[in-house]
């Protein structure tokens, strides 16, 4: 086989050739299957090595060993390679039956087996692999190509002439040709698998640059490559995404021509120092034009690249930041309203609080917050619900009517708040207009008032409570919902304010009431005292009167004298009950009352105190009926009502009108539910004073509410009146005008029969008796006088004007006295200890308490004490009379 070397010569090159093209593309690429496939061809070159020994005249099994295990090795590593190549997983069974052939080949040649037999496992191990790497070609979907199949079929065909070998190499005229076979079948496969690799090289490649694209495509930055002069190379394809430009239609434009005008030298500045700066990263912010025209905020990333072999020019990432500027400008937004939240809550809750320094802040951090130029802050009045102006803009200065100070806004006629800002007031409802002159509450503006382009009003609530207005006006920028929120949150605080406003002036009323509560407690206890010590002077003086009445000839001068000293003494008596009245500390017990002799009284006492040059007159109808009245209040509404007017008229020179008259009023004729039909006396003071405004008419019976200066009233007058009138079942009316003085009218239901009033035609006939009563007054003047109109009467009398002796002279003969009758105030025991003590010594003896006033001594508690009798001082001779021998016969 003379050709023999030759051809193995030939195949050895051939070998090592692919040996090296194999290694030169794992060099190039380092893909693992190609790594594999070299040393395959490698170890394929190692078997031709071996035959060349053999061929030359090495006999040595070892030669032969070789060059079939490394056949065999060369065929599983070729398996392996293109397992690898497909992706798939090299099943292990081809390693151990690799194995397998290994051990066959070295024990056959060891045992000195036939060719056939050592040859036969291994070639046919050799044609199985080849033919399933040929299937693993044939079968793949992964890679596309013609390359493929054909490699396939080869490597099956190779297989198969592998399979045949041991059978044809002993027919001598076929191994030249079989031998030529296999090299030629060598060779296509290895030039197939070269090919092979090629096609999935590019298949890689072009599924890398899709992959790539497509990642391109769908990152959030739009990739820019630009040349040393600025020109755009290359725009990602997701620029239309974000700006709305077709990539492949801004190649070859200027990458400032997008840029906004305000942006273009700082950027074009940053762009050369990219440029000298070389590969250094240079991040900057600038607005680029989006193709509607508008401009969005973008961060640009830059790189110089110009030296990279692939890119040749400035990479840029252009990242739309606009979420990121929204961000910002809501974590700035937040950072003012929450420094304006502090700086009005600092305000709020310092000790020299003033509400027009909240005012003035909250209405600068409101223009601040919403860029407005112009509007007020303000709140509303409880009472009469006006609109207050606490801070007002320059729109209410000089070029408005308006002075630019605290301005009242009153609310309408109708109940509704007039104009723009009045909306957010009526609605209790937020709002904004970027349109004013379309919005109907735009008219009713002042003259002069500036023009509004824009307009926002906020309501200032505390729950449902409506407590003031945030109202601006004519923004840099039209107004959002993000502004109404923003002073929505600002008004929170404000309302706090004006909830402290409104605490301290609450707290300062409360001040003053409690202040005129003090002033009438003041006067109440200087009253009682007063009271007593009047009354216990008075005593001696009436009681003094009605004897000399009894004993002096009625037709005599001297009787005359003594009747107006008793007259004047009741009088005095009468007047300490009014001061008692009006302080509220004496008992207020309704009886049948003749108003005009109380009236006449309040006259004459209001006479005294009203300035010369105020004209009373009067018409008081002498036989008015009865109403059923506490005296002494009767008299105070008078009093109050003649000094209201007085008031009014005293700087004028006017005039009083004081009249009381009979009235019958139907149905037809009565004006509210209080009144039930039927007859009334009216009672009416007329003045033709300052008379009161409308405002202020439904306020004049609040208490502490008053329009006089100060000292002139303390604003319970006319708050006591209707408090008595309504408890009277009365009712009061008021009219007035401005400038032509006031009206009130008392209307208080009449009483008619005798029955009802308890008025009796003559006198009751003076009861008399003799029992024995122990008399106890401190005063000796009332002791003595009481001592003479009590033996007049018949009775025996021991007196004392010592309780402490009294009571030792009880405790001695407890039942020597029939009646005690003792002063109410009196040093060391008084009289209420003294009942008591005596009445722990004997429960049954009847006790008459006199006092001159006493405000732990009423009727109710001197009948729980078990007094059979109550009398004030001065006691008349007649009550004294009727009230012993009620409390001796046992009379309730």
């Amino acid at each position: 086989m003379t050709w023999l070397a030759p051809s193995v010569v030939a195949t050895l090159m051939g070998t090592a050739l692919l040996a090296f093209v194999f290694f030169y593309l794992y060099a190039q690429d380092r893909k693992k299957y190609l790594a594999v496939w070299a040393v395959s061809w490698t170890v394929y070159l190692l078997r031709y090595c071996f035959m060349m020994w053999i061929i030359f005249g090495a006999k040595n099994n070892l030669l032969l060993m070789g060059n079939q295990v490394t056949s065999l090795i060369s065929g599983m590593l070729l398996l392996w390679g293109t397992y690898l190549f497909m992706g798939k997983k090299f099943p292990k069974i081809h390693l151990y039956l690799c194995s397998a052939g290994v051990l066959w080949i070295i024990a056959s040649i060891s045992l000195k087996f036939s060719f056939f037999v050592m040859a036969f496992p291994t070639f046919t191990f050799l044609a199985i692999v080849y033919i399933l790497t040929g299937a693993q070609f044939v079968k793949s979907r992964d890679i596309q190509g013609p390359e493929l199949k054909v490699t396939g079929w080869l490597f099956i065909v190779w297989g198969l002439h592998k399979a045949n070998y041991p059978f044809m190499r002993p027919v001598e005229w076929f191994a030249a040709y079989g031998y030529l076979i296999s090299a030629t079948l060598e060779f296509a496969v290895a030039l197939g698998m070269i090919m092979v690799y090629f096609r999935k090289a590019r298949s890689d490649l072009h599924n890398s640059e899709k992959h790539h694209r497509e990642m391109i495509a769908n990152i959030s930055d739009v990739i820019f490559i630009m040349d040393p002069t600025g020109r755009i190379e290359f725009a990602s394809p997701n620029l239309e995404k974000w700006f709305g430009w077709s990539s492949q239609g801004i190649i070859g434009t200027h990458g400032l021509e997008r840029v906004h005008p305000d942006d273009r030298q700082q950027v074009q500045s940053e762009f050369m120092k990219i440029m000298e700066d070389r590969l250094k990263v240079h991040p900057m912010e600038c607005r680029y034009m989006c193709k509607d025209g508008s401009h969005k905020p973008i961060e640009v990333i830059a790189t110089d690249l110009s030296h990279h072999p692939t890119i040749q020019g400035v990479l840029m990432n252009f990242r739309d930041i606009s979420d990121r500027k929204q961000t910002e400008a809501a974590l700035k937004w937040e950072l003012k309203l929450n420094i304006a939240k502090a700086d009005i809550s600092r305000e709020l809750m310092s000790q020299d609080y003033d509400i027009k320094k909240v005012s003035d802040i909250t209405l600068k951090y409101a223009l601040e917050l919403t860029k407005s130029s112009h509007g007020f802050v303000s709140s509303i009045d409880p009472k009469t619900r006006d609109n207050l102006g606490h801070t007002l803009t320059d729109m209410f200065g000089d070029q408005c009517r308006v002075a630019n100070q605290m301005a009242r806004f009153p609310i309408g006629p109708d109940g509704k708040y007039p104009t723009l800002w009045g909306c957010a007031l009526n609605d209790k409802k937020s709002f904004f207009t970027n349109h004013p002159h379309r919005h109907p509450g735009s008219t009713g503006l002042p003259q002069g008032h500036i023009a509004l382009n824009s307009f926002l009003g906020v309501p200032v609530l505390m729950g449902e409570t409506q407590m003031g207005l945030i109202a601006l006006a004519n923004s840099d920028q039209e107004y959002t919902e993000a502004d109404i929120q923003s002073i929505e949150r600002l008004s929170e605080i404000y309302a706090l304010a004006l909830h402290r406003q409104q605490y301290e002036l609450d707290k300062s009323n409360m001040e003053k009431q409690l202040q005129q509560i003090h002033k009438l407690e003041a006067i109440g206890t200087l009253a009682g005292g007063i009271a007593h010590d009047f009354n216990n002077l008075l005593f001696p003086i009436v009681g003094m009167a009605e004897l000399l009445l009894e004993d002096l000839d009625p037709e005599s001068p001297e009787h005359e004298y003594a009747l107006e000293i008793f007259t004047a003494g009741k009088r005095g008596s009468d007047l300490v009950k009014q001061i008692l009245a009006f302080s509220r500390q004496a008992e207020q017990e309704k009886k049948p009352v003749r108003i005009q002799d109380v009236l006449e009284e309040a006259i004459r006492l209001s006479r005294s105190t009203i300035p010369a040059n105020v004209e009373i007159m009067r018409d008081i109808q002498k036989d008015c009926g009865w109403v059923m009245a506490d005296p002494s209040q009767i008299h105070q509404i008078a009093l109050n009502l003649i000094t209201n007017a007085c008031h009014a008229v005293e700087e004028n020179n006017g005039a009083i009108a004081v009249s009381l008259k009979e009235t019958k009023l139907a149905s037809e004729d009565l004006w509210n539910q209080i009144l039930a039909p039927g007859r009334y006396a009216v009672l009416t003071v007329c003045d033709n004073g300052t008379g009161i405004e409308p405002g202020v008419m439904e306020k004049i019976f609040e208490p502490y509410f008053t329009t006089k200066k100060q000292g002139k009233g303390t604003g319970l007058g006319l708050a006591l009146v209707h408090g008595i009138v309504k408890e009277h079942k009365g009712d009061i009316r008021v009219y007035s005008e401005v400038g032509k003085g006031t009206t009130v009218g008392i209307y208080l239901p009449l009483i008619y029969s005798k029955s009802e009033t308890g008025h009796k035609d003559t006198p009751d006939k003076l009861e008399t008796g003799s029992e024995h009563i122990l008399l106890v007054d401190d005063e000796v003047a009332v002791t003595r006088l009481e001592q003479q109109v009590l033996q007049r009467m018949g009775y025996q009398i021991t007196a004392f004007n010592s309780s402490v002796k009294a009571l030792d002279a009880f405790q001695a003969q407890p039942n020597a006295f029939d009646l005690v009758i003792s002063d109410m105030s009196m040093p060391h025991m008084t009289g209420e200890q003294l009942a008591r003590a005596m009445r722990e010594i004997r429960p049954d003896i009847p006790i008459i308490i006199c006092t001159g006033f006493s405000e732990r001594m009423n009727q109710k508690k001197a009948e729980a004490l078990g007094i059979k009798g109550l009398l004030m001082k001065p006691v008349v001779k007649s009550e004294l009379a009727r009230e012993i021998r009620k409390a001796l016969n046992g009379n309730d």
